[in-house]
C-alpha cells in the first residue's frame, strides 16, 4: 500500500547526531482518552478533522483505507479490552462524521499499554504521472527530500483521478511521465 503523503508531500527530519537526513512521513494523528477511560474527550471530534476532510476532499474512491491502532498489552487483558473499546469509539466517531466503514481498519496490538488511539490515512494505489514540465532541478535522487516531479496525480485502473497534489489542471493527457 503507498502512503500518497510521502510521495507529494515529503518532510525531512535530520537524525540527530548525523549528517544525513531522511524524508519521514507525517505522523498518524493520535488521540489521547483518560486513565481507564473510553470516553471520547471534546477534541476527539476536531483531532480526526484531517482525515475526515481527506476522505471528502479526495472522494471514497482514493481513500483505500484509514487505520485506527492502539496498543492494549496483552490479549485478553482488561488493557486489551479498554484499547479495543477505545478503538471502536474512534471508529464510531469517524462513522458519524460520514466516514464509510468499510474504509475504516481497526487494530488492537500487544504491547505497552498507552493513553492513545492513532489515526492514519493512506491513499488509493494507482498509476502515478507527473507533468513532465514540473521536473523539479533540486532533485538529487531522494537524497535531499526533493520529489523528482512538483506537479503529479494518481489515475486508478478505473480511469478516476486522485489529486493528492492539488495540481490545477489533473488532465491525465498532460500528466504523460509515469512512476
Amino acid at each position: 500500500m503507498k502512503r500518497w503523503h510521502l510521495l507529494l508531500m515529503p518532510f525531512c527530519l535530520p537524525f540527530t547526531g548525523a549528517a544525513a537526513i531522511a524524508c519521514s512521513p507525517p505522523l498518524p494523528l493520535e488521540i489521547r482518552f483518560e486513565s481507564n477511560s473510553a470516553a471520547l474527550n471534546t477534541e476527539a471530534a476536531s483531532a480526526v478533522r484531517p482525515v475526515v476532510e481527506k476522505v471528502h476532499g479526495y472522494g471514497p474512491k482514493c481513500s483505500s483505507k484509514i487505520v485506527v491502532a492502539a496498543a492494549g498489552g496483552v490479549a485478553g487483558s482488561v488493557e486489551s479490552n479498554l484499547a479495543a473499546e477505545r478503538v471502536d469509539r474512534i471508529k464510531s466517531l469517524l462513522i458519524g462524521q460520514g466516514v464509510g466503514s468499510e474504509l475504516i481498519k481497526t487494530f488492537v496490538g500487544e504491547g505497552p499499554a498507552g493513553l492513545r488511539v492513532q489515526v492514519d490515512w493512506y491513499g488509493a494505489s494507482g498509476r502515478t504521472l507527473c507533468d513532465p514540465t514540473s521536473k523539479n532541478p533540486d532533485y538529487t535522487g531522494g537524497a535531499n527530500c526533493q520529489p523528482e516531479y512538483t506537479r503529479c496525480i494518481v489515475q486508478l485502473s478505473d480511469g478516476t483521478v486522485c489529486n493528492f497534489g492539488h495540481v490545477p489542471d489533473p488532465d491525465p493527457a498532460r500528466y504523460s511521465v509515469g512512476r
